[in-house]
């Protein structure tokens, strides 16, 4: 094969793997936005609910790490104290 068929498969196969994960990476990216807005307004019932499901949604998250943190200090601040032990 030469040089710019092997680049045309490349970008071809980056193109039909990437498209379902852009997808799923908006849906996910817009959940965690809804969080740490939450989470900055102090909405902490709704950091809660928000990160419950994007951690069943999205288990294998990036962001995950991050939301159980948020998670978390959001318990503690509900007065949650073992669920915000569990949680982070």
């Amino acid at each position: 094969m030469n040089k710019r068929t092997v680049l045309f498969i490349s970008f071809l196969s980056v193109a039909v793997f990437a498209f379902p994960l852009a997808a799923e990476s908006s849906a996910e990216s817009s959940l965690y936005s809804e969080i740490t807005s939450a989470y900055q307004s102090k909405s902490f019932p709704a950091v809660v609910e928000y990160a419950s499901q994007l951690e069943s949604q999205f288990p294998r998250s990036l962001f995950l790490g991050t939301i159980l943190a948020y998670k978390g200090e959001s318990l503690f601040e509900l007065g949650r104290m073992e669920e915000a032990d569990a949680s982070l």
